[in-house]
């Protein structure tokens, strides 16, 4: 169940018991906490990430309804996370008891996001990412592996760059990618490299790029989750852009 929902209850439910949903949210949190310590990091980190976001958000919402002195709160939208309001005013003692709960949630998503970010540097400082062959000047193009210990595969993708315009002037972008081909582990990258332009002319300088894991972590919810952020910041960098993560 998504955390965020957790507390709407809370809000709206006449006979809502606040020890039950801090009981509930607790448990959402310890099972997340329990995929971190097994190496499993996504979806977890981003569900985490999101919701620490939507609490501050909510969060600074509920202090400025506290401090104009309007207690006409009904419920939560989860889509816009707007407060709903309507007369009769709620009370002064429900939604303070509310504000603590978010703060309180707040707090617990925070111990177990900065756990998932210890969890992301790790896996970080444990893989390698080299280039295959010259990088050429125009990379928002091309390729990358990662190697599979426990396939003895290289799995290959494709991946473009795509930018967005947001408010303002700054400029971000956010990266596609999708499966090619798996190829033995005992194949030579470059090897690999030359049948992909084979294979697929349109591309034929293509910036490539493969992930050597030094640990046995679990390849779909850590490996290649994170070695496509890794690749993402490296075009990020180059490029002198932001990413859009």
């Amino acid at each position: 169940m998504d955390i965020l929902s957790l507390l709407t209850g809370f809000v709206i439910g006449p006979n809502t018991d606040l020890e039950s949903t801090r009981y509930r949210i607790l448990a959402r949190l310890r099972s997340i906490r329990s995929e971190f310590r097994r190496n499993v990091l996504y979806p977890h980190y981003i569900v985490v990430n999101e919701a620490y976001k939507d609490l501050c958000r909510l969060a600074k919402s509920l202090d400025e309804i506290s401090r104009s002195n309007s207690y006409d709160l009904e419920g939560v939208d989860l889509h816009s996370l707007a407060l709903i309001r309507q007369m009769p005013q709620f009370s002064n003692i429900d939604h303070d008891l509310f504000s603590d709960l978010v703060l309180w949630t707040s707090g617990e998503v925070k111990s177990v996001l900065d756990e998932g970010y210890s969890l992301c540097e790790f896996v970080d400082e444990n893989m390698d990412m080299e280039s295959v062959g010259i990088v050429p000047n125009r990379i928002n193009e091309g390729y990358w592996f990662v190697r599979s210990t426990a396939d003895r595969l290289y799995r290959v993708f494709r991946y473009s760059v795509g930018r967005v315009t947001l408010v303002g002037e700054d400029k971000m972008f956010s990266m596609c990618t999708g499966p090619v081909a798996d190829f033995p582990a005992h194949r030579v990258p470059v090897g690999i490299k030359m049948e992909l332009i084979e294979r697929f002319p349109e591309l034929p300088v293509p910036a490539v790029f493969v992930f050597n894991p030094k640990l046995e972590l679990p390849i779909d919810s850590t490996v290649i989750p994170s070695a496509k952020r890794m690749l993402l910041r490296y075009v990020a960098k180059k490029t002198n852009r932001p990413p859009l993560l």
